[in-house]
């Protein structure tokens, strides 16, 4: 699986992704404190707690919303790291995998937004991308690896072994 990417435009993708999950969050946290707040919503007895579920989902959606802006942030920063063969994998690289059942993945090695998944279209060729962190298993595994390695992860009690096709 060869891998065309330029990695400046793939951190935009990513920036935008977060953007999008963050304007719908906050759009949700709107919502819901105006759904805790509104005079209709107050509790006319001790079972009615509308109001009260309402807040409690408007205090997580707000902290939803400061950590997509701090996602995106940590993107904005982020250098562009182009990697070179035997390099090391580390945070910018973007790793392409096959398991011993073929199927093949493509992982961004990002220092926050994990399990972010989106497409990638670049030259006509759609790659669907998911961002993991050094702190996943999946990227535990691969950081200090390179490009022909092979790694085993176990993943529902199964232990399956990867190969690293790609680094960029």
């Amino acid at each position: 699986m060869v891998i065309m990417v330029r990695k400046s435009r793939l951190l935009e993708c990513i920036q935008l992704e977060l953007e999008s999950l963050l304007n719908i969050t906050v759009s949700a946290a709107q919502q819901a404190y105006e759904t805790a707040t509104n005079k209709q919503n107050k509790a006319e007895n001790k079972y009615d707690t509308l109001g009260l579920e309402a807040a409690y989902l408007a205090e997580g959606q707000s902290k939803r919303v400061a950590q997509y802006e701090s996602e995106v942030e940590v993107f904005k920063k982020l250098p562009v790291k182009e990697y070179i063969e035997g390099e090391k994998i580390g945070v910018g690289a973007l790793v392409s995998i096959v398991n011993e059942q073929e199927i093949k993945d493509i992982l961004f090695i990002g220092p926050v937004a994990g399990g972010l998944c989106f497409s990638y279209l670049e030259n006509g060729k759609k790659f669907d991308i998911r961002v993991v962190t050094p702190a996943s298993p999946i990227g535990k595994a691969l950081i200090g690896l390179e490009a022909g390695d092979d790694f085993t992860l176990n993943v529902n009690g199964k232990t399956l072994t990867h190969e690293i096709l790609t680094v960029i």
